[in-house]
């Protein structure tokens, strides 16, 4: 699937420039990485355009205040990296969502993004299907998918977590090195607000894992409360399988607390400060070895 943005006129490019503070500071951070080349949209000319990569989505530093669309979290979320969104219009601002959503999914192809992200096919996260549904109408709380939160998340290198007031779930692949972005579903509104920029807090409590309790017999009842306690649906087959498992890390059922802690010494990885629960080492293990 070859998907080809264009005609972006000038206006809108001036308005996807990052936040130029935040970005000095995280240049300036030892761990930042930029996946791919940055474009300056300023002085690039409109026909060789080439739609800015993740790497210049950086987040603001400001929380930003709601807009109409607010019962959507890919709206929500690219809030953050829009430093325009009090400046444009909802006509410039859905605009610069449904590009952006556009451009991840063109590079799942162009880019091997899907391929790096190692997205699970089996599991139902077919680069096919993810770009069907990044194409979607973002101003409608239908399209907030789970397989397209995974995707997000991945691509601008967030955890991204939903707080209800009594449970929060992660609806991503939660890794230390990144930061948290913290989102607040109003159950009386069905309304999205973010809490804060960043968060590197990983408090477990109240923690509502709907990956580790998915099974075909309470499938139907997860999702339902998925859906109705935090706004998102799930869309994927097996949650449980929505990465490629790393080749040196079975399913959890294959090992005993001891032979855990024995492949984490083997690994190299420090799990000092992981509960003794092999649910806890498995999850240290899994997020070492696919960060």
């Amino acid at each position: 699937m070859n998907i080809i943005l264009n005609n972006l006129n000038e206006s809108y490019a001036c308005n996807i420039n990052s936040n130029p503070h935040f970005m000095q500071q995280l240049k300036s951070s030892v761990d930042f990485k930029p996946p791919h080349q940055s474009v300056d949209l300023k002085h690039t000319p409109l026909q060789s355009v080439d739609f800015k990569p993740s790497s210049q989505y950086t987040p603001s530093l400001k929380i930003q205040s709601k807009r109409k669309n607010t019962n959507n979290l890919v709206t929500i979320i690219l809030q953050l990296y829009n430093d325009k969104t009090f400046e444009d219009t909802d006509e410039l601002f859905n605009k610069f969502v449904s590009d952006f959503t556009l451009n991840i999914a063109t590079e799942l192809d162009e880019k091997n993004l899907y391929e790096n992200f190692k997205f699970n096919s089996r599991g139902g996260m077919t680069k096919t299907y993810i770009q069907s549904m990044l194409q979607l109408d973002h101003t409608k709380f239908k399209s907030n998918k789970l397989s397209i939160l995974f995707c997000l998340s991945d691509y601008i290198k967030s955890n991204i977590r939903i707080n209800n007031g009594s449970e929060y779930i992660n609806t991503s692949k939660y890794i230390e090195s990144r930061e948290t972005i913290n989102i607040y579903y109003d159950l009386k509104n069905k309304s999205y607000t973010i809490l804060k920029e960043h968060s590197t807090d990983n408090n477990q409590d109240n923690k509502y894992d709907y990956i580790d309790k998915m099974n075909s017999k309470h499938k139907s009842d997860i999702n339902e409360k998925l859906q109705q306690k935090f706004g998102v649906i799930n869309d994927i087959k097996n949650v449980k399988n929505i990465y490629i498992s790393h080749p040196d890390l079975k399913s959890i059922t294959s090992y005993k607390l001891s032979e855990l802690i024995e492949k984490a010494t083997t690994l190299k990885i420090d799990i000092s400060n992981v509960n003794k629960k092999k649910k806890d080492i498995y999850d240290k293990l899994y997020s070492s070895l696919n960060n």
